[in-house]
């Protein structure tokens, strides 16, 4: 179980900058076969909505005591947040590799938000623990539209970064993050703001 102040995803907020709360149930099998399904709702002032679902299956393989393989495929499908916003549904294949504390990830998507939209997203993520059961973790992409931009006078790369915080309390999580990217604004609300936000959460695990 999840709640989020805000529901941001490489630079941009999915949720019109309102809370969110979700779910997710996992199966990791010994065989390194793994899956996961989500859900996220959008909190308004008046009700309750879905906003999104999205589903994960990939298989991970250690290939040395520190370094492991990673690769799968996720179809995410996020309904418009307000009025101005537009669809954001997209699958994605990747691949990745992680050593220690380290993750390393090239992602391709064939229909990136719009059908026949094909880019390219590497990431490096990593996280320390500077004691214990606190969590210090840093994230930094770059997507790339391999047939251009996507819309006249828009960027065809973008980068997007966060740093965050987290404190786990048995079953509990709590996390806090700065987050932003470039190049432009983020729009919803018929306004433009600002890419970099603060945002905090918690997580419960069952």
């Amino acid at each position: 179980m999840l709640i989020e102040s805000d529901y941001r995803f490489r630079g941009h907020s999915l949720s019109a900058g309102r809370p969110i709360a979700g779910v997710q149930l996992t199966y990791d099998h010994h065989s390194g076969l793994y899956a996961s399904a989500s859900a996220i709702g959008q909190l308004t002032k008046d009700d309750f909505r879905l906003l999104g679902k999205q589903g994960n299956i990939g298989f991970a393989r250690r290939l040395t005591p520190e370094l492991t393989l990673d690769l799968g495929a996720i179809r995410s499908e996020f309904r418009p947040a307000d009025a101005y916003a537009r669809r954001r549904d997209y699958t994605e294949f990747y691949g990745g590799l992680s050593y220690r504390g380290t993750v390393a990830r090239l992602s391709y998507s064939p229909n990136y938000y719009y059908p026949r939209t094909p880019t390219l997203y590497g990431e490096v993520e990593a996280s320390v623990e500077p004691r214990d059961k606190w969590h210090l973790t840093g994230h930094l992409g770059t997507q790339i539209y391999l047939d251009g931009p996507y819309y006249p006078g828009a960027s065809s790369s973008y980068f997007d970064w966060r740093l965050g915080l987290s404190r786990r309390l048995g079953a509990l999580e709590l996390h806090t993050a700065v987050s932003g990217g470039g190049p432009g604004k983020d729009y919803y609300g018929y306004q433009a703001h600002s890419k970099t936000a603060l945002t905090a959460g918690a997580s419960l695990s069952f």
